[in-house]
């Protein structure tokens, strides 16, 4: 019973310093308001508590499994916590023992969230053979694919288009053909131009193509 005690305690001393110093990455300390951080601190407990057991799901994994955990998490925690950096010049004027631990305790809660979910998929029980899938399942799982695709063709409207693009938009029109880009997406090009003559038509097709292809895979 003491030593749960014990864990509980170091635990939510590990998830206070995750808090402070992820949120410490992103702003100073002193702007950040209470209720944040005891809400974070609250949020990173609860993964310690739900994550630790996963050192015992491991341990059980084959050598190879083992090495790509270990090379997948320095890569991905490392990377994705510079790709979140933004304008630090309030980490400045600190001593380099605090911005040492604002990078560690960053790459740290992302590692933390990282395996808590890797945990949960595993946990997911997957039922075997061939299963009937409702058709509202296929939608359920396509509406959030649909409705990024959405914002981005709206906002890009009709189209971003590229040098490539623009290429194969001037062969439709040309109908001269070059092996420069796949000549079959060129005719497709042509057909969709002959019921919309607007680069939105091709948006359209991709807008409608990735969420089911998604929501297939997924499912």
């Amino acid at each position: 019973m003491k030593k749960t005690y014990l864990l509980g305690a170091a635990s939510f001393v590990a998830a206070l310093f995750l808090a402070f110093t992820a949120i410490f990455y992103f702003q100073p300390i002193r702007n950040a308001h209470p209720l944040l951080i005891v809400f974070i601190t609250l949020v990173l407990f609860g993964l310690l508590v739900y994550s630790r057991s996963f050192v015992h799901t491991v341990n059980g994994w084959t050598r190879a499994k083992k090495i790509s955990l270990a090379i997948f998490m320095p890569l991905f925690t490392v990377l994705a916590g510079l790709s979140l950096l933004g304008d630090q010049q309030y980490l400045a004027d600190n001593h380099w023992l605090v911005k040492t631990a604002v990078y560690l305790g960053l790459f740290l809660t992302t590692a933390l969230v990282v395996l808590s979910i890797i945990k949960l998929l595993l946990s997911i029980q997957t039922p075997a053979g061939e299963q009937k899938v409702s058709p509202f399942y296929v939608l359920l799982y396509m509406l959030p694919m649909l409705g990024a695709s959405l914002v981005m063709f709206i906002a890009f409207y009709p189209a971003a288009m590229t040098p490539d693009s623009l290429s194969q938009w001037e062969q439709s029109e040309t109908k001269e053909f070059t092996n420069w880009h796949p000549v079959m997406f060129t005719w497709l090009i042509m057909f969709l131009r002959k019921i919309w003559d607007s680069p939105a038509s091709l948006r359209c097709s991709k807008l409608l193509r990735w969420p089911w292809r998604w929501a297939i895979w997924v499912i």
